[in-house]
């Protein structure tokens, strides 16, 4: 497996306020995360080792770290349930904010 193989997708609903669809284990799911962390944009891809996989994500509007941990679980949870934790790859998650300076980095091996 390299960083080419790893499938990332957010399970969301169409825009705030409609109905969060059902927990999807392949996704990432917003429903477990602080709806202030629900994305606006995120770009993701491999890096050109095969070694790293790079999320972006930008929330709506976060401006600390509040919320941040249980953020980190359900980004952990997707990685162990899909196979990608422990193959040698890196992911390397980067959020921002649209309304602040707020941001935050992680990885996950």
């Amino acid at each position: 497996m390299d960083a080419n193989d790893i499938k990332f997708s957010v399970n969301s609903p169409v825009c705030r306020g409609a109905p969060m669809p059902e927990f999807n284990p392949e996704k990432f799911n917003e429903s477990r995360v602080p709806d202030n962390m629900r994305f606006k944009s995120v770009s993701r891809y491999p890096a050109d080792d095969g070694r790293r996989f790079r999320v972006e994500w930008t929330t709506q509007d976060c401006y600390d770290d509040t919320g941040l941990e249980q953020f980190k679980e359900e980004v952990r949870r997707w990685w162990t349930d899909n196979g990608y934790a422990g193959n040698g790859i890196v992911l390397e998650f980067y959020l921002d904010d649209r309304y602040s300076d707020w941001n935050a980095y992680f990885e996950l091996k």
